[in-house]
């Protein structure tokens, strides 16, 4: 009884936060937010021998999603121009937002109505080829419909999400872990919103991740290396875990990385045709030397430096931080050599979130999807206090609230203390190397 409560409790829940509330009405949506956490941990706890119809009721649930317009996140506004430009013929790597709309352009979809919606109309898109073929694909088919070209991406999403399941219950098999785990994914809210709701393509990228992990424990290299190309081909995250796994593989690393790399290039090239193209590189330079967003050990760093020197050190420390997080991505990556695989790349996350100047709510999808292969928890209360970065969208002018993440991270920080004295210094200590 108590488990068909948790999912009806879950179920009205996502549907009132997502219908009756506007981005700004924070505080009045974050505790059905806080509802549908608590159900999650519930669905979990009860559904061990109920893991079908709990995975079942799971994607109905996105079903109900299809239909809901993206609202806490105006990413898919960008999406969609990205994917008009490309059924016009034109690269939208090479032209920003800006030129469009003020020259002289007559081109079907682009208009002021959905330029005023863009986050960054003066920034080039750095979204990679997937991402963009999605987007092209939704704007081919409904051109001058927003609510039909997000319903088209949603499909993908949901899709990839199948894949995502199919490959998380065979690791967990693997692993000899309780397939329930993987419900911590698929009832997870903030994985739910942010894929479902808010159109974060983190879920493509996921699913071929876990493909890659799945195919290196069956030896089958060839298809570990394609599959991780299909990855970076989505989001370039899963670069970071290229030492891991080239570590792990040792003499066969040579064949996986010319393999993944091949494809890699074939699937950019259609982008960078164009020498203009190759601008986009300076709006993904900003993310180390302008963003700033819910980075709990770099607002500390900042703080302190603006005390020292006057003013947002931001230009000196965000490439810092970037230099340290890839030394120590190379530390957990030979510390780990010999180890889980699947929790490497949790730890490795770990790793480049702290050192992150920009850490979105949809970011923490990865730390969910590979922390089920762990002892470790820490990655479920980051999933819910991540989410209290939206307090900074309470106004028109984006205002992050410092004691929020405050919070957020020193919880964080007190949990992980917690688990590492209590659970052990790293859960891998008593799982068997996967790969040998």
């Amino acid at each position: 009884m108590s488990r068909i409560l948790a999912h009806a409790v879950f179920v009205l829940a996502f549907v009132a936060m997502n219908l009756l509330f506007k981005r700004p009405e924070f505080w009045s949506y974050l505790p059905l937010f806080g509802l549908m956490f608590a159900s999650s941990l519930l669905i979990y706890k009860q559904s061990k021998d109920a893991l079908i119809n709990s995975l079942i009721l799971a994607f109905m649930l996105r079903m109900i999603a299809l239909v809901i317009m993206p609202w806490l996140s105006d990413d898919f506004y960008r999406f969609h121009w990205d994917g008009l430009l490309w059924t016009h013929g034109i690269n939208p790597l090479s032209v920003l937002p800006n030129e469009l709309i003020t020259g002289d352009f007559d081109l079907k979809g682009i208009n002021q109505t959905l330029f005023q919606l863009l986050n960054s109309p003066d920034k080039y898109s750095v979204y990679p080829p997937i991402a963009q073929l999605v987007f092209g694909i939704s704007a081919f088919l409904f051109p001058e419909d927003l609510f039909y070209s997000s319903f088209t991406m949603k499909l993908f999403l949901v899709a990839a999400e199948f894949g995502l399941v199919y490959y998380a219950l065979r690791l967990l098999s693997h692993y000899k872990l309780p397939k329930e785990l993987v419900l911590l994914i698929v009832w997870n809210p903030l994985f739910l919103i942010e894929t479902h709701i808010n159109l974060h393509f983190e879920v493509i990228m996921l699913c071929f991740s876990l493909g890659t992990i799945y195919y290196l424990l069956k030896s089958k290299l060839r298809f570990a290396a394609l599959f991780f190309a299909l990855a970076c081909l989505t989001k370039l995250l899963p670069l970071i875990f290229l030492p891991l796994i080239l570590l792990k593989i040792k003499r066969t690393s040579f064949e996986f990385l010319l393999i993944s790399s091949l494809i890699g290039i074939i699937g950019f090239t259609p982008l960078f045709l164009n020498s203009q193209a190759l601008l986009s590189f300076e709006s993904i330079k900003l993310y180390f030397v302008v963003f700033e967003f819910n980075a709990g050990l770099y607002y500390l760093l900042s703080h302190l430096g603006s005390l020292l020197v006057g003013y947002n050190p931001i230009a000196i420390l965000g490439p810092s931080m970037a230099v340290i997080s890839f030394f120590m991505i190379l530390l957990i990556s030979w510390r780990y050599r010999k180890k889980q695989l699947a929790e490497g790349f949790l730890m490795i996350l770990c790793c480049y979130l702290i050192f992150s100047t920009t850490v979105h709510p949809w970011y923490i999808m990865s730390l969910i999807v590979f922390g089920i292969f762990s002892k470790l928890r820490f990655w479920i209360l980051w999933s819910f206090t991540a989410f209290l970065s939206y307090s900074a969208y309470t106004s028109e002018i984006v205002s992050q609230n410092f004691w929020l993440i405050a919070l957020e991270y020193l919880s964080l920080l007190g949990f992980l203390i917690w688990e590492f004295r209590f659970i052990g210094r790293s859960s891998a200590d008593s799982v068997p190397a996967d790969i040998s």
